[in-house]
């Protein structure tokens, strides 16, 4: 809490941007860098171009959402859908907390100090390994994958969320495994 940090190197990038437009991005100083870290990675070089940047188009994709209880409020949560996983790890994360003790204590955010209490950051952790286990197994680029059951909302489906929850104990689970959020369906890992 009350940290202050700086990344000027972003900023500039930023400026640029909000200053030339995207194309200050794709193209220029910044995308010759952007390659170059790339291409030059120590111990994992890629392939990327500059031809692959100046090629990009972006996808409007409509945004995923789940609603989330907390201080007596319920929010509507929206963000990115997949290829990007953030929205639909965040929406896993909290569904299955509210169907554990966790429910019942202050989170980090409402406790005087904002520090969590290690039972719930116990429960967080171990709902966060659930979640990406599913990540990890079902969330992919939607121009190749369907969702579970054809759609990724069923992967933020309460009853799913609740079942999913039940694996989390007081100790560590030794391995965190994919869930199955529709019946019946379950893909080979050399289906994709």
């Amino acid at each position: 809490m009350g940290h202050l940090l700086r990344n000027p190197e972003l900023a500039t990038v930023l400026q640029r941007i909000a200053i030339e437009g995207v194309q200050a991005f794709y193209s220029g100083e910044v995308a010759e860098a952007v390659v170059r870290k790339v291409q030059q990675h120590p111990s994992n070089p890629g392939r990327l171009a500059l031809s692959d940047l100046a090629n990009y188009q972006a996808k409007e994709r409509t945004p995923i959402c789940f609603d989330h209880a907390a201080l007596a409020h319920v929010y509507r949560v929206c963000g990115f859908p997949p290829p990007s996983s953030g929205a639909i790890a965040m929406g896993q994360i909290l569904g299955m907390l509210q169907h554990t003790p966790a429910s019942l204590m202050p989170s980090p955010t409402e406790t005087a100090d904002g520090t969590p209490d290690p039972r719930w950051l116990h429960l967080y952790s171990e709902a966060s390994r659930l979640a990406f286990a599913d990540r990890a197994y079902y969330v992919a680029d939607p121009d190749f994958v369907i969702g579970p059951g054809g759609h990724w909302q069923n992967l933020l489906k309460p009853a799913y969320l609740r079942e999913r929850a039940k694996s989390i104990r007081l100790v560590a689970m030794s391995q965190a495994v994919p869930g199955v959020p529709v019946r019946g369906e379950r893909r080979s890992l050399g289906a994709w």
